[in-house]
């Protein structure tokens, strides 16, 4: 089971987001600004873009173990 983190923020520093196994242990650094839950073994981690940024949103999905398992996708802000 791989379980959400989400790292300290301020102000100067928005929050991002990583994960950690059940034992507690990081297996993905708190990097990402959004990420959806695992899923078939899988979860997306947003890269970059996104509103106010003039871009489209890129996401990769990566496996348990934090590996990408496929590169940047490019999908619509809201």
């Amino acid at each position: 089971m791989i379980l959400a983190l989400l790292s300290p923020h301020s102000a100067a520093s928005p929050a991002k987001y990583g994960f950690i196994n059940k034992s507690g242990k990081l297996v993905i650094p708190a990097k990402y600004d959004e990420t959806t839950a695992f899923s078939e073994g899988l979860a997306a981690m947003k890269t970059e873009g996104g509103a106010g940024t003039g871009s489209q949103d890129k996401w990769a999905y990566l496996d348990s173990e934090g590996n990408t398992v496929i590169q940047q996708v490019w999908l619509p802000s809201e």
